[in-house]
């Protein structure tokens, strides 16, 4: 089944230019995902509501701690 899945994808894809590791933040609706990026960066960045669904789309952020760059992902919730 993955083989007949496989050839429906691209060969050519180009590979992603930024390649810091990426660490996506994952959760039910409502559960402070946006919040806890907004903490770990020092600013309010991300929207934060009360009202489900207020994040979308992925939002990517650049973060730099200990000397090392990452990509946090705020993702909607599921």
């Amino acid at each position: 089944m993955l083989d007949e899945l496989l050839k429906h994808f691209d060969d050519d894809v180009e590979p992603d230019e930024d390649d810091t590791p990426k660490f996506a933040v994952i959760g039910r609706p409502n559960v402070g995902k946006s919040s806890f990026i907004n903490a770990l960066i020092g600013k309010e960045q991300n929207i934060v509501t009360d009202i489900a669904g207020t994040t979308r789309d992925s939002l990517n952020t650049k973060f730099n701690k200990f000397g090392f760059d990452f990509t946090l992902v705020d993702t909607a919730g599921a």
